[in-house]
């Protein structure tokens, strides 16, 4: 029996699928009021309009499937660059020390 098309497709995206768990807090500690749970991608991504503003710390999980070898980086900068001022494996990470982020994205490890 020869693999389906779907198959065939699924074998290519599923290495690739990342299904981190970030949970914005508006408290330190990852206490205070939830302000938004998001998935992240290898993509840079930007904080919606506000939410960069309230957060002051974000509880990171990782999902059945994500790498050893990645970190969550939080930016400065919405093109997710020069260098992350903040990476976790995990847990819970203070993202206000920036003032305000502007960007995340799952990473590799160095």
């Amino acid at each position: 029996m020869s693999p389906t098309f779907c198959q065939i497709i699924l074998l290519f995206i599923l290495p690739f699928a990342s299904a981190w768990r970030l949970t914005f807090y508006s408290g330190i500690g990852c206490r205070g009021q939830r302000i938004a749970i998001r998935t992240p991608t290898q993509e840079c991504t930007e904080p919606s309009e506000g939410m960069s503003a309230t957060t002051t710390s974000v509880l990171v999980q990782k999902e059945p499937g994500d790498l050893d070898s990645e970190i969550m980086a939080f930016y400065q900068l919405s093109v997710c660059a020069p260098t992350p001022f903040a990476t976790s494996e995990g847990g819970c990470v203070r993202v206000s020390s920036a003032s305000s982020f502007r960007g995340y994205r799952v990473a590799t490890k160095l």
